[in-house]
């Protein structure tokens, strides 16, 4: 009968799931997964393999085939039968191999998914955020229930106030809990004292913190993007820097009778943000949206069109006077390029970049 040689911790991402090593004194091995979730049971492999020269049978990378539907599910339980059969062509009662519970994850955080989950959130950002009221933040974290927030504030007085209150998740896929932690629930959460000015506040869940810290928005995001993360999880990024829109305009020309007509004209509208200036750890965070295969813009407090983004001028050095900035060109996944932006109504003659200090 087959034995298991080694096999995937109890918790595991899909991009470093621990291969599935069997001996078998058999000459053919039959090899079942099956990955359950509150929404059903589906098998991702049933092959026969062959053992080597050693006897062994290597199920390589098996998070790959978990991968679609902790995805979609947020995490499932993953479970292997192995069956034995003989020469003779026999097929002996099932090895049950335990798995455990696999979570979308393409990142390698080189500490087991266990302990990473235990003391982090689902993102990889290691620092302090910086945002400003009227954006859009939010945390994911694996089985972590409410979030205790602790605030600070700047009263009317100019004093110092430290305020704390809970926050519930909105969203629950499996055991993974998604939070809005944008500074107006904030507010509400701490019931905060009017007048006061939010500048700065944690939220913790366990071993898992994760400070934000606020400043003044001189200038609207241009723009802000909603993505999915290595996680699979919903991020938010305002782009601060200054943003460039660029038409190009292919024409299919032909002569019509006795005039020249364009037929057809294709508009690709080109269009390059800058992340503003960045910490260290916000740098790392933002190379997350140029990995991700879904991008959405966000405006008007909503998720709006779905955006492709490109042409990335990804560069940190050590340099004492280097301040990270990201550039980005992005464009409209949609063919049709003529988007009117009547939510945010940006045309006017003195925008968001017009000089706050003029008088």
């Amino acid at each position: 009968m087959s034995t298991v040689i080694s096999k995937p911790g109890p918790l595991s991402f899909t991009g470093t799931m621990e291969d599935l090593v069997l001996k078998s004194p058999s000459a053919q091995v039959r090899v079942s997964i099956k990955v359950t979730s509150a929404y059903g049971t589906h098998e991702v492999l049933n092959e026969v393999y062959y053992p080597d020269e050693s006897s062994s049978v290597t199920i390589y990378h098996p998070g790959d085939l978990c991968e679609p539907y902790a995805r979609q599910y947020g995490s499932v339980k993953a479970a292997a039968s192995v069956y034995d059969i003989t020469g003779s062509g026999v097929q002996a009662a099932a090895l049950d191999v335990d798995l455990g519970t696999v979570l979308f994850g393409n990142v390698d955080p080189q500490i087991d998914a266990a302990t990473f989950c235990q003391r982090h959130f689902l993102n990889i950002l290691m620092g302090t955020k910086v945002t400003a009221m009227g954006r859009k933040e939010s945390l994911s974290a694996y089985d972590a229930g409410d979030l205790t927030v602790s605030a600070c504030f700047v009263t009317a007085d100019g004093s110092l106030k430290e305020m704390s209150g809970t926050l519930a998740p909105v969203n629950t896929t499996g055991k993974v809990q998604d939070y809005d932690v944008s500074p107006s629930k904030i507010l509400a959460a701490v019931n905060a004292d009017d007048g006061a000015r939010l500048v700065g506040y944690v939220c913790k869940s366990g071993e898992r913190e994760q400070p934000y810290e606020l400043v003044v928005d001189k200038v609207p995001p241009a723009p802000s993007l909603a993505f999915l993360n290595s996680f699979g999880c919903w991020e938010y990024i305002h782009c601060t820097g200054t943003h460039k829109k660029s038409s190009k305009f292919t024409y299919s020309t032909a002569v019509v009778g006795d005039k020249t007509r364009n037929y057809a004209i294709q508009e690709q509208r080109q269009l390059t943000a800058n992340t503003g200036s960045l910490s260290y750890a916000m740098a790392e965070w933002a190379d997350e949206l140029f990995r991700s295969q879904q991008v959405y813009l966000y405006n008007g407090g909503k998720m709006g069109k779905e955006v492709v983004v490109s042409d990335v001028k990804d560069e940190v050095t050590n340099e004492d006077d280097n301040m990270p900035s990201y550039e980005f060109s992005w464009m409209y996944a949609q063919k049709l390029h003529n988007v009117i932006d009547t939510e945010t109504k940006r045309l006017r003659v003195f925008d968001g970049t017009f000089d706050y200090t003029f008088e």
